[in-house]
């Protein structure tokens, strides 16, 4: 019978050999933790060196791992180190999403409370117990000027109350009357002419050029004088007519947008003139009040 010459070769190395080895000896703890991983409890951590004393799922200090346990006899998230969330306001809402951990609020408005219930929540509303509109960061008049805040074209500025578009809500200022256009004014004489208290198409013309002025001037206030002279006529009747005169040019600058407090009115009743001197004293003279 031959025999071969041919040598026989291991079927693995011996380092190979060696893990198959440590493989098998690991096998029943893998099995053990793996089979029906789904029906079956993990394994306590201690199984693996670990030792987590209030079952979060954080480990204790001191054991070797980045998951460690900061409040490791109370139960609390991973997320939060192993510590429960707090809720030092009651409100149910924890305080690391709560907006207002100080004050007890609404879920609804991430733990901010809205006491007069205008939908504007905690530091942003500015009037808490006082319902307003978002675009006034919950106020009804966020500058407490009286204006309210539909009108306010201003809404975090005062009103000036100086006469000069009060109503709109903004801050504005005074500027002092032009010297040349008062010195004007005062002493105006408007010319009635006839026995009535119409108003002429020329003194129309000129009452329009100084409501310009008035409405430039906010703060003027004039006196009315009106005066009537006609032959044979009573001085209280005159009186009357020179008044009725006075309220005549008063009415043409109300009906155009000047307020009313800013001019009073009275009748004169000149002396007796000569006819010639009668035609001017029919009129109404104008004074600038201090």
């Amino acid at each position: 019978m031959r025999r071969s010459n041919a040598t026989l070769r291991p079927l693995a190395s011996p380092s190979t050999l060696r893990c198959v080895a440590l493989a098998l000896a690991l096998a029943p703890a893998f099995a053990l933790a793996c089979n029906n991983s789904s029906k079956r409890e993990p394994l306590p951590p201690e199984t693996f060196g670990l030792k987590d004393s209030d079952r979060d799922g954080t480990y204790d200090p001191g054991t070797s791992t980045k998951l460690v346990d900061r409040c490791p006899n109370v139960a609390g998230p991973i997320k939060n180190n192993g510590c429960p969330y707090g809720d030092r306001d009651g409100d149910g809402v924890f305080d690391h999403i709560d907006r207002c951990p100080d004050a007890p609020g609404n879920p609804t408005y991430t733990g901010c409370p809205d006491l007069d219930n205008d939908g504007v929540i905690g530091d942003r509303d500015r009037c808490p117990n006082e319902p307003g509109p978002k675009r006034e960061r919950g106020c009804p008049d966020l500058d407490g000027d009286g204006v309210p805040h539909t009108a306010d074209k201003c809404p975090e500025l005062p009103e000036t109350r100086n006469g000069v578009l009060d109503d709109d809500g903004c801050p504005d200022s005074i500027k002092e009357p032009d010297a040349n256009a008062l010195s004007e004014l005062h002493g105006r004489e408007l010319s009635f002419p006839g026995e009535g208290d119409g108003i002429s198409n020329s003194t129309a013309t000129t009452l329009d050029g100084l409501i310009q002025f008035l409405i430039a001037e906010p703060t003027l206030r004039l006196e009315l004088a009106g005066m009537a002279d006609l032959d044979g006529r009573d001085p209280g009747a005159l009186e009357q007519l020179g008044r009725r005169r006075a309220e005549a040019v008063k009415r043409y600058f109300t009906e155009r947008g000047l307020p009313a407090d800013r001019f009073t009115t009275r009748g004169e009743a000149p002396p007796p003139t000569k006819p010639s001197e009668r035609a001017f004293n029919n009129r109404v003279r104008i004074t600038v009040l201090p």
